[in-house]
């Protein structure tokens, strides 16, 4: 290969990776390791309990999530200044035009997003965000395959207290307090 050919090469991968711009999947590799923030990587299974109360559709939409990634950066007397950082950071992230809102909520001091990245019949990663001034900030990545949000949320609504693997929700519990009180120390 020629000096001219290897510099088109060279000049053309640069650009290709300074065009890559943040992401979330970048932000969650990049602080999954840093001391405030705390991932959880669990298989959605993992929430439910008996399925047998649910119907045929209700198990399918459900086998339709895999796995949801959680980023939790707790807040503390020691992180104040940083959490506003990170919180921009990842509001900057999400305010990318590939994640689609599908339902927010909130108030001045708390706020709750939903949004999915793809086509809205058939997605494939779902992301939830969730922030507050008192406590911090989460956000989940919910992959899976084929997933309709729409089904998705009646499934959500249909779940009783029966149905959702309580131990599952305080193993996930318990781990978040164990890391923030570990970092308030």
């Amino acid at each position: 290969m020629n000096t001219t050919m290897k510099s088109l090469v060279a000049i053309l991968f640069l650009s290709l990776i300074a065009c890559d711009g943040p992401s979330l999947e970048k932000y969650y590799v990049n602080h999954e390791n840093q001391d405030n923030f705390l991932v959880v990587n669990i298989p959605t299974s993992t929430l439910i309990g008996d399925t047998s109360k649910l119907s045929a559709e209700q198990v399918e939409t459900l086998q339709s999530m895999k796995k949801a990634n959680i980023l939790v950066y707790p807040l503390n007397d020691k992180n104040k200044s940083a959490f506003e950082k990170e919180k921009a950071d990842l509001e900057n992230i999400l305010k990318n035009e590939n994640y689609k809102l599908l339902m927010k909520f909130g108030s001045s001091d708390k706020q709750f997003r939903l949004m999915y990245e793809g086509d809205p019949e058939s997605i494939d990663e779902m992301v939830v965000f969730g922030s507050s001034d008192e406590m911090g900030f989460g956000v989940a990545r919910i992959l899976g395959k084929n997933m309709n949000p729409g089904e998705i949320m009646n499934l959500m609504k249909s779940l009783d207290s029966t149905t959702i693997n309580i131990d599952g929700m305080k193993k996930l519990k318990n781990i978040i307090r164990s890391k923030t009180e570990k970092d308030s120390l």
